[in-house]
């Protein structure tokens, strides 16, 4: 006779099975509906910008973007320590398409909270779609980068 016990057991594995299979919402404050702007997305008119960072700067310091246009933004590291690229409202502000590190790995994304770019070359390529205008923060959260100057500001008109 079977046991009981393995009832609930079995449930709950077909139910987990079944989330996975759900696709992920949004996390709290991201766009909605990235997915669908990333479809439409013309991805043959993407514009590339770069990005430098260095000891406790980034070059350029304001970086200007078109709400609704694909861009590939190249993060590269130039300085002998490593960097971060934090700007949380902005990643929330855009429908994401993949991260890439060069000739090594393409990694299709949901969304972001902050990159690392590693130091002597290291280089993270974004492939984004701003959706929502405004003025974005942008700083590097490693040890006092930040206070010594290491910030500035991405603006979506």
């Amino acid at each position: 006779m079977p046991r009981l016990p393995a009832l609930p057991a079995l449930c709950a594995t077909a139910a987990l099975l079944a989330a996975c299979q759900t696709p992920p919402a949004a996390a709290p404050g991201h766009v909605t509906d990235g997915a669908a702007i990333v479809a439409a997305a013309d991805w043959d008119a993407m514009e590339t910008v770069t990005v430098e960072l260095a000891e406790h700067s980034f070059t350029p310091s304001v970086l200007r973007l078109r709400a609704g246009k694909p861009y590939r933004i190249q993060l590269r590291n130039v300085g002998e320590k490593d960097h971060y690229y934090t700007a949380p409202e902005f990643f929330r502000a855009v429908a994401w398409r993949k991260l890439m590190v060069a000739r090594q790995a393409e990694i299709k994304v949901d969304y972001v909270n902050a990159a690392e770019v590693l130091a002597r070359r290291g280089q993270l390529d974004l492939f984004l779609v701003p959706v929502r205008k405004g003025s974005y923060l942008v700083v590097c959260t490693i040890d006092d980068h930040r206070e010594h100057g290491m910030e500035g500001t991405i603006v979506v008109e």
